[in-house]
């Protein structure tokens, strides 16, 4: 496969910015989809049900009901770890869904930019029918995809720690990463 770029390919993405911005748009969603993947994992360990009912209720509850669901499985632990990492491991989460929902459910701003400035336009909550200016630089995306891959490393190893403490054994706590950044326009 590979080759050449068709020509109407290569005109669109020059509306969309440098090279360098869409590779930390795509890196930032996959990036995402890896922390979504690992508060499934936290979701399936709370519910105990099998995976395919787990699945489907998952799959029809919105970011914010799958966060609070855990958190209140997490605040009602007993182990004070347990209780203290799952909600913060939440609150990190709601963070990189917001800075995830900024970046992919705008559309391009189509504005003369800098080569390390992404610009965008999303509809504002209070006024839908109102459009936002957004503009980040390539390394505020890059920053905010790296701590949603280090999120997902940390869900991980909580998932296996709370794992282990469900079974009797010693667990080994992961280490909390920073908490990340909201994403702020840079204009």
């Amino acid at each position: 496969m590979g080759g050449e770029l068709p020509e109407e390919w290569k005109r669109k993405l020059e509306f969309l910015g440098s090279n360098e911005t869409i590779e930390a748009v795509g890196a930032l969603a996959l990036f995402y989809n890896e922390v979504e993947f690992s508060i499934y994992a936290l979701f399936q360990f709370y519910l105990q049900m099998p995976s395919e009912s787990t699945s489907k209720i998952f799959s029809t509850l919105g970011n914010r009901q799958r966060s609070d669901i855990i958190k209140a499985f997490g605040q009602a632990e007993q182990d004070t770890q347990a209780r203290e990492l799952v909600p913060f491991a939440m609150n990190c989460f709601d963070i990189c869904a917001e800075n995830r929902n900024l970046i992919l459910h705008a559309v391009p701003g189509y504005k003369e930019t800098p080569s390390d400035i992404l610009s965008l336009l999303k509809s504002s909550r209070e006024n839908p029918h109102m459009l936002k200016r957004y503009e980040f630089k390539v390394s505020q995306i890059r920053r905010a995809g790296l701590a949603m891959s280090k999120m997902a490393d940390f869900i991980y190893d909580l998932s296996d720690a709370l794992i282990d403490l469900r079974e009797g054994k010693e667990p080994s706590w992961p280490l909390k990463p920073p908490k990340p950044r909201t994403l702020a326009s840079y204009s």
